[in-house]
C-alpha cells in the first residue's frame, strides 16, 4: 500500500497553524483478515517486525491543500512492489509513531468561535475504526480553450467548474519539471487588475498552495492523473512544458465529495449540524441506528449548551457566536437567530428522544422547547405590529428573521399568518432579490409557499439582479458562489479576493424548494425512509420542469409540462412505495409503483 498524508497529518484546514494536528508523519495502522475457501480466516495486523517500508517512491510531496509532486521516473518502482517476485532486501524496517502534543490553539480571534482542542496530552489514545462511502468519479470535463497569456504559461478553461483532479497527457523529455496551478477565476480586464488581467486568481485559496509537479518520464502516452491530492477549479495553469498538451488532452475528473475538517468557528448556527443533520438521515432512511449511535454525542451537546450557553437569552457570545446569518445583505438580529436555532435543536432532540423510547428524555426537552418558545416571541416580535424586533427592542424586520420563525417553527401559531404577510412585504420592497444569508436563503421559498405564497417563490428565483440566485448565471458562473456578489463587472471582485469562493454550496440550497415545490417530490414525516411519499406540484412561469430524487427504493421521477391552463404531470414511483398525489381542486389520491400521467388544469 501506498501511504499519504490524509486528513492524519500535513495541513487540515487552510490555516496553516492546523499542521500535522492528529500525527506528525504518513502512518499506518492495519488489520488484514484473510479468508480461505475451506471457510479459514487469518488476520494481519501492522506491526515493526513484518512489515517494510519504502521512501522513495514517485510520491515526494501530498497534501490535500498544498498539492502532490510526483516523479514520473520513479514510478517502476510502485508499478512492481506488489508483484510477489518483487525484491524488497534494500527496504527499511518501519518504527512506531508516537503523536506529538499538540496544545489548545485558536485560529481566530478572540470571540470568534472556540480553540482547536489539544490533542495527544498524556491521555490513551482511542482508535475506532468506521467505514466511510469512498470518493468516486462521478463526472469528466475536457478544456474547451487554450490561452497563452505569456510565453511558456498555459490556461486551459474547462469552462466547468468543479472538484477534482485534472488528467493531462505530456509530450516531453525525461526529466522535465511540470508546474501545474489552478484557479477559480481569472481577473478580469478592470483598470485595479492591471498586468494581471486573463491570469489566474488564486488569492482566495488563501494558505492553500493547490499546486502539483510533476517530473516526466518521457514515455510515449505519458499521462498525469493525482491521487492523493485534490482541488476546486475551473481553470488549469501549466508552465515548464515545451510541447503543451492540446486542450482535448487536458481533462477533469469530478470527484463525489471531499470536505475539509472544520472547527466549529460559527457558534451554534454551524455546531448545531450534528442534530439538523441526522434528522434529515433519518428522514431520508429511516435508520433507527443512525439515531442510537449520534445520540449520546448530541445529548452531552445538549447538556453543554444547557449549562453554559446563556439560552434561552441574550446567550454567551464567546460560545454560540459569533456568526449569524452569515453574508446576507440584510443583518438579522445575531440573539433573534441563536434561540430560534436553540429552538429546532429542543424540538429535534424531543423527537429522537421519542424515536428510541426516552420517556425523559423527550419530556425534558419537550419542556425546553416550550421555554425557548415563549422567550422567543416574548422578546423578538413586538405585539402590536407582529414586526421582529431586536433583543435590544428595534426594528428587527428582516427576511430572514420571518423565515427562522416559520419554518423552525419557534413563531407562535397565532402570528403565523402575520409573519407569512411580512415576509411577503419584504420580498416585493426589495423587488425580489434575496435578503438572506447562509441560514435564511435555503428557507426563504419554503416559507412562502408554506404560507400561500408560491408565487412569490417563483418571482425570487427568477430575478436576475444582485442579489439573486441567477445574477451568477448572467456573470458566466457555472457553480453558486459564497457572496451574492463575488464578482460584478462593475466592482470585479469588490476587494474581496481572498474569502470568496466560487464554488460554495450554501446559497444554492433553494433547491431543495425546487424538488419540493417546482417538482412536487415532498417526504412524509411520518413515514421516514421513503416508502411513502408525496407528490404535489405548485406550477409556475415556466414551460417545464423535470428531474428525480434517489431513495432507498430507487429514483423517484417527476415533471411537468404546461401549455396555457393545463397542465400534464408525469412520476414514477418505485418498487415498493406508495405517493399520495395532491392536485388543486382534486381529491388527493394514492398510487403504487410504477409510471404515471396525469393532465389537469390550473
Amino acid at each position: 500500500m501506498t501511504l499519504a498524508s490524509g486528513w492524519w497529518s500535513e495541513a487540515s484546514t487552510f490555516v496553516v497553524r492546523n499542521f500535522n494536528y492528529f500525527g506528525d508523519k504518513e502512518s499506518l495502522l492495519a488489520k488484514l483478515v484473510l479468508t480461505y475457501e475451506d471457510g479459514e480466516r487469518q488476520v494481519v495486523v501492522s506491526d515493526t517486525e513484518h512489515w517494510k517500508y519504502y521512501g522513495e517512491g514517485p510520491y515526494t510531496f501530498a497534501g490535500f491543500f498544498a498539492g502532490e509532486n510526483y516523479d514520473a521516473r520513479r514510478a517502476e518502482i510502485y508499478e512492481r512492489y506488489s508483484e510477489a517476485a518483487f525484491d524488497d532486501r534494500d527496504w527499511k524496517m518501519p518504527v512506531e509513531a508516537a503523536p506529538e502534543p499538540i496544545d489548545e490553539f485558536r485560529s481566530m480571534p478572540p470571540g470568534f468561535g472556540r480553540s482547536f482542542p489539544a490533542v495527544n496530552q498524556n491521555k490513551e489514545i482511542m482508535l475506532t475504526g468506521g467505514y466511510h462511502a469512498p470518493v468516486r468519479i462521478v463526472g469528466e470535463a475536457c478544456a474547451k480553450t487554450m490561452a497563452e497569456p505569456e510565453p511558456g504559461v498555459y490556461i486551459y478553461d474547462l469552462q466547468q467548474e468543479m472538484a477534482g483532479v485534472p488528467r493531462i497527457a505530456f509530450h516531453e523529455k525525461r526529466g522535465t519539471k511540470v508546474t501545474v496551478r489552478f484557479a477559480e477565476v481569472l481577473y478580469p480586464d478592470l483598470p485595479e487588475y492591471a498586468g494581471n488581467t486573463g491570469r489566474l486568481m488564486r488569492e482566495n485559496y488563501r494558505d492553500a498552495a493547490s499546486v502539483d509537479t510533476y517530473l516526466c518520464s518521457g514515455r510515449d502516452g505519458e499521462i498525469y492523473q493525482p491521487r492523493f491530492t485534490f482541488h476546486g477549479y475551473r481553470y488549469i495553469e501549466l508552465t515548464g512544458v515545451e510541447n503543451p498538451p492540446a486542450p482535448e488532452e487536458v481533462k477533469s475528473l469530478q470527484y463525489s465529495s471531499v470536505a475539509p475538517v472544520g472547527g466549529g468557528f460559527g457558534g451554534i448556527t454551524y455546531e448545531c449540524a450534528s442534530i439538523f443533520m441526522n434528522w434529515e438521515l433519518y428522514q431520508q432512511y429511516g435508520d433507527v441506528r443512525t439515531v442510537e449511535f449520534f445520540y449520546p454525542a448530541m445529548k452531552k451537546y445538549m447538556d453543554y449548551m444547557e449549562e453554559k450557553s446563556g439560552l434561552p437569552g441574550e446567550g454567551d457570545f464567546a460560545l454560540v457566536g459569533p456568526l449569524g446569518d452569515w453574508l446576507a445583505p440584510e443583518e438579522t438580529d445575531l440573539q433573534l437567530m441563536w434561540n430560534a436555532f436553540y429552538y429546532r435543536e429542543a424540538v429535534l432532540m424531543g423527537r429522537f428522544a421519542g424515536i428510541l423510547h426516552k420517556e425523559e428524555d423527550a419530556s425534558h426537552y419537550d419542556r425546553l422547547a416550550r421555554q425557548v418558545k415563549g422567550y422567543w416571541n416574548s422578546t423578538f416580535v413586538d405585539p402590536a405590529t407582529k414586526k421582529t424586533r431586536t433583543a435590544d427592542g428595534a426594528l428587527c424586520d428582516t427576511q430572514c428573521s420571518y423565515v427562522l420563525g416559520l419554518e423552525y417553527g419557534v413563531a407562535a401559531e397565532e402570528i403565523r399568518e402575520d409573519f407569512g404577510r411580512h415576509l411577503v412585504r419584504k420580498a416585493r420592497a426589495l423587488d425580489y432579490t434575496v435578503g438572506t444569508g447562509f441560514f435564511g436563503t435555503g428557507l426563504l421559498n419554503q416559507a412562502l409557499t408554506d404560507t400561500g405564497h408560491t408565487e412569490e417563490g417563483y418571482k425570487n428565483l427568477l430575478q436576475t439582479a444582485c442579489p439573486s440566485w441567477l445574477y451568477p448565471v448572467t456573470q458566466g458562473a457555472t457553480t453558486i458562489w459564497e457572496r451574492w456578489d463575488s464578482y460584478t463587472e462593475e466592482k470585479g471582485f469588490g476587494g474581496q479576493n481572498a474569502m470568496n469562493s466560487f464554488n460554495h454550496y450554501s446559497l444554492g440550497s433553494v433547491l431543495s424548494w425546487m424538488y419540493h415545490v417546482a417538482l412536487g417530490i415532498r417526504k412524509d414525516e411520518g413515514c421516514p425512509g421513503g416508502q411513502r411519499f408525496i407528490l404535489k406540484p405548485e406550477i409556475g412561469p415556466l414551460v417545464f420542469a423535470k428531474g428525480s430524487v434517489s431513495s432507498p427504493y430507487g429514483v423517484i421521477r417527476a415533471g411537468w409540462e404546461r401549455s396555457g391552463e393545463q397542465v400534464t404531470y408525469r412520476f414514477e414511483i418505485p418498487v415498493n412505495t406508495r405517493a399520495c398525489l395532491v392536485l388543486p381542486e382534486r381529491e388527493e389520491q394514492e398510487y403504487g409503483s410504477g409510471c404515471y400521467e396525469v393532465t389537469y388544469r390550473i
